[in-house]
């Protein structure tokens, strides 16, 4: 990829997209603060397939709930990153009519407004709508449970956390075992990272009283 015009694609995009409250929080990466604890997320996934001086950005957009992903972070043992990942996210191209992939084309040999007018359009029209729809803690659990942007294993540590910080420790539960009882007796990286995530989260339910 070229490097320096992937950077100036990006600070193009990060000027053009700060119009609608986005703010750059990493190169490629914004966020707009929706409250204290829901932020709206936009990515810049980039390709060039093969091509010499030109950029394919695919906007990825969605929700990052903080509280959630501080708390897997420290049920995974991990260093949380105040950014990355969103908790719930996906191509613009399917929270728009048409419901399909949508990338735009940046090249040296052309103006970048172009495109970038049509990206934020897009965001601003229907970026920010699935924002918002998402950035309440029921709806958003409701969303990695059921839309098209969930991605399955990243879902298995957010949907029981989420339904902790709800309160409804009951459904935590029953989640949690219906995911042990998949991950069965896999040894490898990914199985033995989940069940320490299931077992420091088993342990903070016996201190929370269960749901009715």
């Amino acid at each position: 990829m070229p490097v320096s015009f992937s950077k100036e694609v990006d600070k193009f995009l990060h000027i053009r997209l700060a119009s609608l409250g986005f703010e750059k929080r990493k190169m490629g990466i914004m966020t707009i603060k929706i409250s204290d604890d829901f932020l709206g997320w936009i990515g810049f996934n980039k390709a060039t397939r093969g091509l010499i001086g030109a950029v394919e950005v695919n906007p990825v957009v969605g929700v990052r709930n903080q509280r959630i992903e501080e708390l897997v972070a420290e049920l995974m043992e991990r260093k949380v990153d105040k950014v990355i990942p969103a908790t719930l996210a996906g191509n613009i191209g399917y929270m728009m009519p048409a419901n399909k992939y949508t990338h735009f084309f940046f090249s040296r040999d052309a103006s970048l407004e172009p495109a970038a007018q049509v990206l934020v359009q897009d965001v601003r029209d229907y970026g920010l709508p699935f924002i918002r729809e998402h950035s309440e803690m029921s709806a958003l659990v409701q969303g990695l449970r059921t839309s098209r942007f969930a991605i399955d294993y990243l879902a298995d540590y957010r949907i029981p956390v989420a339904l902790f910080l709800l309160n409804k420790m009951d459904e935590v539960e029953a989640n949690l075992d219906a995911t042990l009882k998949k991950t069965g007796d896999r040894q490898d990286a990914a199985a033995s990272q989940y069940k320490l995530f299931a077992a420091n989260l088993a342990r903070r339910l016996q201190s929370r009283p269960k749901s009715a």
